[in-house]
């Protein structure tokens, strides 16, 4: 029987990529054991050693069967690092080889146990047949019977990503004229970007293309320190005169960036939501289906459930739009954190031949 091994991508990110990464990971495998991609519960981390969460990890982590590495610089002659950029040979002789090493580490430990109870296990005394509960439900099936439950939705923790982090410090700051400042995730004073909140707008000293390779970072525990600045007139002027995005668009690209095909912790993709106007896709991340999609929940009320019924071939997609969406509270009873334009007019001659074209 195989054994499942977990796995945890540390400071890779980018959701083609991290997609990419998934596949040629899940896919090795021998008859020994296989790895599966996880969030929680990693036995194993496969850390990007030139980002800062990487980087970070290995101050307390050395490379072994258990933190696997990929460095664009040479670290060490371990076999548990490969180089940048990752080739698929090259992953796939890592994984065999950190595979191995937890199989055996695995089996010495189950041979000490065994040894240690054996005495124990020995007078042990067998519990009468009357006494064993037994059940009846069809539930209590063997994997692949009747009773196997359906795939279970995957979910995210905002707060644990910057769109929380953006999230909670805008709610904090509500119709305030000031500015919050960033600092950058593992840094004391290197400055991520300056949110205006009047003006809607976000000025980012790297450039508004370095931004995204941290809306996929994993920052449970990590402090992302923000700093309340006031500004003249002329000085917020200048600061936001280039190098810019709008708000509405840095958090709405860092909900999909986060969400990865997982819905925001406590959805219920059982309730039926219609969005309040068709939302301006032409500015925003885009992923394939988001256009699709839109026209559905514009149209009328369906559920996160219904709309996978209707586009099935878009489910990672939906979950990601839903994020987005939600993050900017587009859906109907819900209140926008910015004071922003009013209701989008809709060209609802094109709208309704997309509606009609996505339910034919």
């Amino acid at each position: 029987m195989k054994r499942a091994i977990n796995i945890a991508l540390v400071g890779f990110n980018g959701f083609r990529y991290l997609n990419n990464l998934k596949y040629l990971i899940e896919k090795h495998g021998n008859h020994k054991f296989n790895f599966k991609v996880v969030e929680t519960g990693a036995q194993v981390r496969f850390v990007n050693a030139d980002s800062p969460e990487g980087r970070d990890h290995l101050t307390r982590h050395q490379p072994s069967f258990t933190t696997l590495v990929a460095s664009e610089k040479p670290l060490s002659d371990s076999q548990y690092v490969i180089n940048k950029p990752i080739k698929s040979a090259a992953i796939h002789q890592l994984l065999d080889v950190a595979g191995s090493a937890f199989i055996d580490s695995q089996h010495a430990h189950t041979r000490d146990d065994a040894n240690t109870d054996k005495k124990a296990k020995q007078n042990v005394t067998k519990m009468p047949e009357s006494f064993v509960e037994k059940s009846d439900k069809s539930e209590d099936v063997l994997p692949g019977g009747k009773g196997q439950a359906k795939e279970e939705l995957r979910f995210y923790q905002p707060h644990d990503y910057l769109q929380g982090r953006i999230l909670q410090a805008l709610s904090k700051n509500k119709g305030s004229d000031d500015c919050i400042r960033f600092i950058k995730p593992y840094s004391q004073s290197e400055l991520l970007m300056t949110i205006s909140i009047a003006d809607g707008l976000v000025y980012m000293p790297e450039g508004v293309n370095k931004i995204d390779k941290f809306y996929g970072i994993l920052m449970a525990g990590t402090e992302v320190k923000t700093q309340i600045v006031q500004m003249d007139k002329n000085h917020k002027s200048e600061l936001f005169s280039s190098g810019c995005m709008s708000l509405d668009k840095l958090i709405w690209d860092s909900a999909v960036g986060a969400s990865l095909g997982r819905l925001p912790k406590s959805t219920d993709s059982s309730t039926t939501i219609k969005m309040k106007y068709w939302p301006n896709l032409s500015r925003l991340k885009l992923r394939g289906g988001f256009t699709q999609i839109a026209a559905l929940w514009t149209q009328n009320s369906y559920s996160i459930g219904q709309v996978r019924d209707f586009l099935p071939q878009y489910s990672q997609q939906i979950n990601a739009f839903y994020a987005a969406a939600s993050a900017l509270d587009l859906f109907e009873g819900g209140e926008h954190l910015m004071v922003t334009e009013t209701a989008k007019k809709v060209d609802k001659g094109l709208f309704n031949r997309l509606f009609k074209w996505i339910k034919s």
